[in-house]
């Protein structure tokens, strides 16, 4: 589930990909609109401003004879441009996809990753996770630059996010939640990495970004299966781990505190973790605490749906093949 404005009148619209389709719910002041626009396409579905003219533009994925392909669908006042065009290609199925500037020109990129084996020489079977960033060019085509990561591991997720070290780009950070690492990258001059070691033996389950302390600077959150750490940002990374146990990684201030307060989803109920107080350098917050919503919620997404300044949160429920509201107050 994906959320922007694709028309540009300032109202939350929702991009809901399936396996084989995809819904667009267009915001109205009275909430979504049905019924929905349906796409061809439906894996992997994100929203961005691929062209920078105001609309967020749809990204999805549909399987070829050669691989995976992107197709990208333009926003615009009348809505998506269901035609669709040609984005760029993975050889083997796309396991992420995010969209971000990761090579700081101001135009946003698609940053797509994928996995395939491959023997060495001596017979030793490891695994090659390719990172692709596609890009848009002013012309209207798709230019694509490929990135290799060697690795002996076999699942690597990839999300491209805001700029960590203070030039125009953003870094990648590439997920491994077998390893329980995670590797950043800055693709925009010389490819660097900085690796973080989560733990041995506890799987990552989702990670993210966010000004934990209120110093103006983005810490890295990785949440496991069992303690929660949340990474300091430094000068030139991130520095020693605080565990802390949180409901997810959506965040937004709920409570009007000025502090993220996470919210995500346990047993198919929506869970709030809230901020206990003031700015400290501690990362202190109440228990979680779940309520159902719906019927066994899978995904999150904090938007201000009716423009009252507030945050509110919706669910999908894939049970019941619907989107819970839930007004912030």
């Amino acid at each position: 589930m994906a959320t922007g404005d694709i028309n540009g009148d300032g109202l939350v619209d929702v991009l809901v990909g399936g396996v084989e389709q995809s819904a667009v719910l267009m915001g109205t002041t009275a909430g979504l609109a049905f019924p929905t626009t349906i796409l061809a396409q439906g894996r992997a579905a994100r929203l961005g401003d691929l062209n920078h003219d105001g609309h967020d533009d749809a990204v999805l994925f549909e399987q070829t004879e050669n691989g995976f392909r992107a197709n990208v669908f333009h926003g615009s006042a009348a809505g998506l441009d269901q035609a669709g065009v040609t984005g760029c290609y993975a050889e083997s199925p796309v396991s992420t996809v995010t969209i971000g500037d990761v090579t700081g020109d101001g135009l946003a990129d698609i940053v797509m990753q994928h996995n395939e084996s491959y023997r060495t020489g001596s017979g030793q079977l490891n695994n090659r996770h390719r990172v692709v960033v596609c890009s848009e060019t002013a012309a209207g085509a798709f230019e694509t630059t490929p990135y290799t990561v060697e690795n002996s591991t076999s699942t690597v997720g990839v999300h491209a996010l805001v700029d960590l070290d203070g030039d125009p780009a953003a870094e990648i950070l590439l997920w491994d939640p077998e390893d329980a690492e995670i590797q950043r990258w800055d693709v925009s001059a010389t490819l660097t990495t900085q690796t973080i070691r989560a733990g041995q033996q506890d799987t990552i389950l989702d990670f993210s970004v966010v000004d934990m302390f209120g110093r103006g600077r983005r810490d890295l959150l990785a949440l496991r299966e069992s303690v929660d750490l949340v990474f300091p940002a430094t000068e030139t990374g991130f520095g020693p781990a605080q565990s802390t146990v949180l409901c997810g990684t959506r965040h937004a201030d709920l409570n009007g505190d000025e502090r993220p307060d996470f919210v995500g989803t346990l047993n198919g109920d929506v869970c709030l973790s809230m901020s206990a107080g003031a700015f400290t350098m501690t990362v202190d917050y109440a228990t979680p605490r779940a309520f159902p919503v719906g019927r066994a919620a899978t995904r999150v997404a904090l938007v201000d749906l009716n423009r009252d300044g507030r945050t509110d949160i919706l669910t999908l429920n894939p049970d019941t093949s619907d989107i819970a509201f839930v007004e912030g107050r």
